[in-house]
């Protein structure tokens, strides 16, 4: 981790918190990558953390991982990057992250492909020869964020309601699952009341 990037982790326990606000999984796992506007904070930065994420986003536990879970947050953090330049640059004209965003292209249809089931012909105990599918539970969930991707770009109304936070310290992406779609913060109980009592602090002025 860059030294900038750990020293903003230690001193700041809300940038560094993992977040579970951003509206779906997909955006959930962009939650983790915090503090954007301020040079980016990597909160999936050990074993515990990346194990909390696959629990509370993926209803995951440790006994369901098939692969080593350092492999595992290395991959987390690949297909993240990937769905954030692609989001950016197709549905925020952020032609910055073109390049990005083209690899980000290769990056998930690798990852969606490889969650497909796969098939093998095995034999049971009977000595029958039997169809047997195979596919890590891990592959199976990634394949469906990698697949939000791809439905968020082809639906109109889920495009609509992707946002980036109003924050200018925070630049979250989030989708807005308001009945109104009116959201400006990933989060009121953060971002919101950190813009609120920055407008009270000036309004003392």
């Amino acid at each position: 981790m860059a030294e900038g990037v750990r020293n903003l982790v230690a001193r700041d326990d809300v940038a560094a918190a993992l977040r579970f606000d951003g509206g779906s999984p997909l955006f959930n796992l962009l939650m983790t990558k915090g503090a954007r506007g301020r040079g980016s904070v990597e909160r999936l930065i050990d074993d515990e953390r990346t194990l909390s994420f696959l629990s509370r986003s993926f209803g995951m536990s440790e006994d369901d991982l098939c692969e080593d879970i350092g492999v595992i947050r290395a991959q987390l953090i690949e297909i993240r990057e990937a769905a954030e330049a692609i989001i950016g640059y197709q549905i925020f004209n952020r032609l910055e992250v073109r390049d990005q965003a083209l690899i980000g292209v290769d990056v998930l249809n690798r990852i969606t492909a490889s969650g497909v089931s796969k098939r093998r012909l095995g034999v049971d105990l009977e000595g029958q020869i039997v169809v047997v599918t195979v596919s890590s539970p891990f592959e199976a969930k990634v394949a469906e964020v990698a697949a939000e991707v791809s439905e968020i770009l082809l639906d109109g109304e889920k495009r609509a309601r992707v946002k980036v936070c109003a924050n200018e310290a925070c630049r979250a992406p989030f989708m807005d699952r308001s009945p109104t779609n009116n959201r400006v913060w990933c989060s009121m109980a953060i971002c919101g009341n950190r813009a609120k009592a920055k407008r009270y602090y000036h309004s003392l002025k």
